[in-house]
């Protein structure tokens, strides 16, 4: 019994590591601090060669961290004030209640807050205030505004590309290129919120919250998703001009493609599972771009 008292004690540590790491949605904040790191290299500092001094910097290190707790605590909040949706619509995948206490969420919500704020104040103090700017942000979207329509999907995409933002701030510089980018992943990013909606029409039904597949109808709300599709075929087509032959034009038409695959999906078939598959593999792409733009 003694013996097995130390292994139980690891599998139990192990087990709630892994669902805190999946209360944070770890991928997704992997995804946003490879794109800062590529944004910091190839967008902030393109004159730099080669490309490995950039890393020299503390600082950005420091930002990137600082960012990354704090989009965890924003999914930690989000995911606290939505249990009750979440229960519904996907029940075997809900974290909080099912495998941790919504106590022990709020504490590691709290220490990420704390711990990102003490590192931005590294950064200096526009940073440091911004950042503080969107953690408040983040809270107040979680408690009060996801639930309201449109204002709700815009303010999930215009959150998702702040950091872009405060890192332009750490730099003090705000380059073209980078609003070009912002510009061109914005716009999948409202398609996907739009798309989760939807997905999520169930449990906005049964709480009462008035989203837009609730108020409009679920028909509706899909020819937002298809016209949002449109536009970003639209807009990567156009982008298409200013990018040289090779990888970088190959890249940005595998994305239209995957865009007329999303398209395809709804008017054949319907299938918005699929469809969230293909925007999230959209947004990776064009995050692993970057370095071509």
């Amino acid at each position: 019994m003694a013996t097995g008292l130390p292994s139980r004690r690891r599998r139990y540590l192990i087990f709630k590591v892994w669902a805190l790491l999946s209360l944070v949605r770890w991928y997704s904040v992997l995804i946003v601090a490879v794109a800062l790191y590529l944004s910091a290299c190839y967008l902030f500092n393109p004159g730099i060669i080669p490309k490995a001094k950039v890393f020299f910097d503390i600082g950005l290190h420091i930002e990137v961290l600082a960012l990354s707790l704090f989009i965890m605590s924003g999914f930690i909040i989000n995911a606290f004030y939505d249990v009750e949706k979440d229960l519904i619509n996907r029940p075997h995948r809900t974290v909080i209640d099912r495998h941790i206490s919504r106590r022990f969420s709020l504490n590691c919500y709290f220490a990420f807050i704390i711990l990102a704020a003490i590192l931005s104040l590294f950064t200096g103090w526009k940073v440091f205030l911004v950042n503080l700017l969107f953690s408040a942000v983040l809270w107040a979207y979680s408690h009060k505004l996801q639930n309201k329509r449109f204002i709700g999907e815009m303010g999930a995409a215009l959150l998702t590309v702040a950091p872009f933002f405060s890192l332009a701030l750490y730099y003090e510089n705000v380059t073209w290129r980078m609003l070009e980018f912002i510009a061109l992943i914005f716009i999948v990013l409202i398609e996907r919120e739009f798309l989760k909606r939807i997905m999520a029409v169930k449990g906005d039904f049964v709480l009462g919250h008035r989203s837009i597949p609730v108020t409009f109808g679920e028909r509706k709300a899909a020819v937002n998703v298809l016209f949002l599709s449109v536009i970003s075929i639209a807009q990567l087509s156009f982008f298409l001009r200013f990018l040289h032959h090779g990888a970088p034009a190959v890249t940005f038409v595998v994305v239209i493609a995957l865009q007329a695959m999303a398209i395809g999906l709804w008017l054949l078939k319907k299938d918005y599972g699929r469809m969230d598959s293909v925007l999230k593999a959209i947004i990776v792409l064009m995050v692993v771009s970057i370095p071509f733009i």
